[in-house]
């Protein structure tokens, strides 16, 4: 878990991003909205909140400051300096595929 010092760091940056980038993360890491949430609050579709997402995370990779807290990024889903700050459980090993009707 990384220090209130890091934490702190890693929001500033966030607040430093272009909109709608910076409420995408901030909504999706920090509160924990899916991207279909996100999308109908905005007024955009999930493909373009996706797309924000990939360009948000895109700017991050390449802050110096993240990569030396985070120890060197290497794929989005390991990015524990970001996902660690999540308030929501992690809840990827509950995802169920859904049953076919038959």
């Amino acid at each position: 878990m990384e220090t209130l010092s890091e934490y702190k760091t890693i929001h500033e940056i966030v607040d430093n991003l272009p909109e709608p980038c910076k409420s995408v993360i901030n909504q999706h890491y920090f509160q924990g909205v899916t991207f279909t949430a996100i999308a109908d609050e905005i007024g955009f579709s999930k493909e373009r909140i996706r797309q924000i997402h990939l360009k948000a995370l895109k700017i991050l990779r390449n802050n110096k400051t993240l990569q030396e807290i985070n120890g060197g990024y290497k794929r989005h889903y390991n990015w524990n300096a970001v996902q660690s700050l999540q308030n929501r459980p992690n809840t990827s090993s509950y995802v169920t595929k859904k049953k076919k009707k038959g």
